[in-house]
């Protein structure tokens, strides 16, 4: 089958010029071998999104490749596992009562769990995981097509009723991107508090769990030990999880969706027809891909521009590092949280979860993630705060011994009662709608 490129314009050529990190930097060298073959140091079709991208890249990032990036490339939160940062957000996680310390352990501990969090690649060894990433990647281009033809974020699933604001379901696909592409971390936690002070009356404090933050404090209305306890755990959730998230990112260096659909793109009037990573497209997607026009990787995306319409390279499209988990994933953490410090009913629970599967999901909405980088960025989230509540909440709010194993027992039957019985692996929105390419005739 051939595929005919639409006439190249100025604006096309600009643009190659622009992206020409993308072409010119592909992973090339290899790296000090790694102990798990899933983990490898790699030269497959990679993550490459950056200025001056060197020749001999390769993932899993090492710290002496991080160390040149970070003055030689405007590659974003460079983080490798032999960071103090990175192995204090994962001090807590053990996978077969070992202390997990490396990417290929907490692989084993979380991503390697359930195939809807594996990091699959267009060029993966296997096929299956071939077959896996292609399927990822027609949901990311239907979902694209859609949100370019002004298609309501409902079409796919209702959101959250904290996040639609005052758009209500005439919130767009566009809209729902443009929420969260310069989004402050604490936005949409907050959102969520907030509303749920609303639906209660503005009485969301006296749902406060008192055996966690009232022990060791005087009698009566507590708001020191209350809702400035909650305010502050918004961005200590979110500080704990980033480091290990960008670790795994840089470990990982999944390709954006943008960078394989450029190389399709790229590649359409190759005689062999478009590949990536020496692998064959499918014609599907192919198809889909050459019918998009696309002018930028950043084009795919609904993110053309950066924020305030910078038109530098790397500010449009997705950021500058890796795919996987999503960092946005990652930070969505607050059902996890909020339904330990707070006695939540079983509605408002829900409501949590969707509003962090709302923001995970605008990201795929946005062309910048794929469904299993949302997947894995919630996994991840949960699972630190899971493992670091315990002590966080005993040592910060404790004032002696009995009082401490008082609390850490307390959310740990929290935990068993709201964390443990709810899997990101499987879950979705009761009206949620996969999106994938229609068949060719």
């Amino acid at each position: 089958m051939v595929f005919q490129l639409p006439t190249i314009t100025t604006s096309v050529l600009l643009a190659t010029t622009c992206i020409a990190a993308f072409t010119n930097a592909r992973p090339m060298g290899m790296g000090p071998a790694s102990t798990s073959p899933q983990n490898q140091p790699t030269t497959g079709f990679r993550f490459h999104k950056m200025l001056d991208a060197p020749q001999n890249m390769h993932y899993p990032m090492t710290h002496q490749m991080a160390g040149s990036f970070g003055s030689d490339t405007n590659a974003v939160s460079l983080r490798v596992f032999s960071d103090d940062q990175v192995q204090d957000a994962i001090s807590s996680i053990e996978h077969n009562n070992v202390r997990v310390r490396t990417l290929d352990e907490l692989s084993a501990a979380i991503f390697d769990t359930h195939d809807n969090f594996k990091s699959t690649h267009a060029d993966s060894t296997q096929q299956a995981d071939r077959n896996q990433f292609w399927d990822e990647f027609r949901e990311v281009i239907a979902v694209q097509l859609k949100r370019e033809a002004g298609q309501q974020a409902t079409n796919v699933f209702t959101p959250a009723a904290s996040i639609l604001g005052s758009l209500g379901t005439s919130m767009t696909m566009e809209d729902a991107a443009a929420s969260v592409q310069s989004d402050f971390p604490t936005d949409f936690p907050t959102l969520l508090i907030k509303h749920l002070n609303d639906i209660n009356g503005g009485t969301l404090d006296q749902k406060i769990n008192s055996v966690i933050f009232k022990q060791c404090s005087y009698q009566g209305p507590e708001f020191v030990s209350g809702m400035v306890a909650v305010a502050d755990m918004v961005g200590w959730a979110i500080r704990e999880v980033s480091p290990a998230a960008f670790a795994v990112k840089w470990g990982k260096g999944r390709a954006r969706p943008e960078e394989v659909a450029w190389e399709i793109y790229s590649t359409l009037n190759d005689v062999d027809g478009p590949t990536v990573g020496g692998f064959p497209v499918p014609a599907d997607v192919a198809n889909a891909i050459n019918n998009m026009g696309m002018e930028s990787a950043a084009n795919f995306t609904a993110y053309k521009q950066g924020a305030g319409g910078s038109t530098t390279f790397g500010d449009g499209g997705s950021p500058v590092h890796p795919s996987y988990p999503a960092m946005h994933s990652a930070a969505s953490s607050a059902s996890t949280w909020l339904s330990v410090v707070f006695d939540l009913d079983n509605s408002e629970i829900d409501e949590a979860r969707l509003l962090d599967f709302s923001v995970s999901y605008f990201r795929t909405m946005a062309g910048v993630h794929y469904r299993s980088d949302n997947k894995a960025g919630l996994a991840l989230g949960q699972r630190i705060m899971k493992e670091k509540l315990p002590d966080f909440l005993a040592e910060r709010y404790g004032c002696s011994d009995q009082t401490r194993s008082n609390i850490r027992a307390e959310v740990r039957r929290k935990i068993k009662a709201h964390v443990d019985t709810h899997d990101w692996a499987t879950y979705l929105p009761a009206d949620f709608q996969t999106q994938t390419l229609a068949p060719l005739p």
